[in-house]
């Protein structure tokens, strides 16, 4: 015989809370999308290692520019000699805004055929509006540099708090272990010195700052727009970085729609739509503005052999010596030279290649195949219910910010054989994903 019915509030009901072993998933999920938040468990000295690695990232290029009078008179390099010269109007400001619009970086006129068409207002009025000196007695040029040393130190505070986005953890100690490797690989990269001490070099620390700005999914959509703009205007090679910026975003965007172990990256896209407009949108008014006014190219007079000896190049020949000119940048990215570190590279300092049978072609080969093995290996990888989309995205993330290298490739026309500020912009990977992976 059947047991009778329950009575209706005897019935059995659904747990209301958590059921067991729930707890602590949801513990860990709250943990880990707010790691801010666990560095006030940290000890008073952990929790200040930001800061002190903030004053090293300061001091590393402050100690030596104060030095043997270098603050009161110190000697100007053969590039800001043109920038902090007196005959510079834009920069001394003796000229209209409009001229410093319509002149390139040099002061010479964009449509002039002596131009190397390097538009960079908003870094020539950096210049202008920030002459120095005053009651300290500091010259100018000290106080460009010190500028650049500034904004190089916020630059490598804002690439740090991206690693922690991208690379979220419960962990405390993980979390910070990770934001300060990333910092202090960033600031202490060599191939940094020229770009911050050089002050003529400050268009590229400047794009790349608006860059790591953009790709933050939690700023305005205003301030996205402001930041590409400001990026536009201080630096023709701004424009490679928008791919890394758009995928970067992308990445972090899907960390923070992390639910449990979920990767979500379809709705990480749908919500960046409106930044993805606002971004193409701008790029392609401004290659569109750079092609009506015929200024997206260096005209072919100004290319010397003293300062690219490659650029006359074609066919097989040009792709076999570009391939190696790309591996040594790529090199330098990571730390590691096969000629020696050096600000710029001048005529004949790299031999050509002439064959197939040249060592030197080892380092594109094994580069490429670097690249394969690593594209088959995040095939392989799976992390929770997402796939494999997440370890490939993150691969696209680190591949785009190497591809900031492209004006090196060859395929387009720079003047500039090589030189460690074309650089700067792709060690932003190196120091994010080599601070995870240390």
């Amino acid at each position: 015989m059947a047991p009778p019915p329950l009575p209706k509030s005897a019935e059995p009901v659904e747990p209301v809370g958590p059921v067991e072993g729930q707890e602590k998933e949801v513990e860990y999920e709250r943990k880990e999308k707010n790691p801010q938040k666990q560095e006030r468990t940290l000890a008073w000295w952990m929790r200040a290692l930001p800061v002190a690695i903030h004053v090293l990232a300061l001091a590393v290029y402050l100690v030596p520019l104060t030095r043997d009078n270098l603050v009161r008179n110190p000697e100007a390099t053969l590039d800001e000699m043109h920038i902090v010269s007196t005959e510079n109007a834009d920069v001394r400001g003796t000229s209209s805004l409009y001229d410093v619009f319509v002149n390139d970086y040099w002061g010479r006129p964009m449509m002039s055929e002596s131009s190397h068409k390097s538009w960079r207002p908003l870094s020539v009025l950096t210049f202008r509006f920030f002459q120095g000196g005053g009651i300290f007695g500091w010259s100018d040029l000290f106080c460009h540099r010190l500028l650049n040393i500034c904004i190089h130190a916020t630059l490598a505070e804002m690439v740090s708090i991206c690693s922690t986005r991208l690379f979220p953890s419960a962990c405390p100690y993980e979390f910070l272990a990770l934001r300060c490797l990333t910092k202090l690989l960033f600031c202490l990269h060599p191939t940094h010195v020229e770009t911050v001490v050089n002050v003529a070099n400050r268009p590229h620390i400047l794009a790349l700052l608006c860059s790591v700005l953009m790709v933050d999914p939690s700023v305005s959509i205003v301030l996205v727009m402001l930041a590409q703009m400001a990026g536009l205007l201080s630096s023709e090679t701004f424009i490679f970085q928008m791919p890394a910026v758009l995928l970067t975003m992308t990445a972090l965007q899907s960390k923070l729609d992390l639910s449990g172990t979920s990767f979500s990256l379809g709705s990480a896209v749908k919500k960046l739509i409106p930044r993805y407009f606002v971004v193409v949108f701008l790029t392609g008014v401004y290659l569109g503005g750079r092609y009506a006014f015929d200024t997206l190219s260096i005209p072919e007079g100004l290319m010397r052999p003293a300062e690219n000896p490659f650029y006359e190049f074609q066919g097989r020949r040009r792709i076999m010596n570009y391939a190696y000119i790309l591996s040594v940048h790529i090199g330098k990215s990571l730390l590691l030279d096969p000629i020696g570190f050096s600000h710029e590279y001048g005529f004949d300092c790299v031999s050509e290649i002439k064959g197939l049978d040249d060592i030197r072609l080892l380092g594109p080969l094994s580069i490429a195949l670097g690249v394969v093995l690593f594209f088959v290996w995040c095939l392989c990888k799976k992390r929770g219910d997402g796939g494999v989309a997440e370890p490939l995205l993150l691969f696209l993330v680190a591949c785009s910010w190497l591809a900031t290298l492209f004006p090196v490739s060859g395929f387009v026309k720079v003047g500039t054989f090589i030189a460690d500020r074309i650089v700067v912009a792709s060690t932003t990977a190196f120091a994010i994903f080599a601070g995870r992976a240390l």
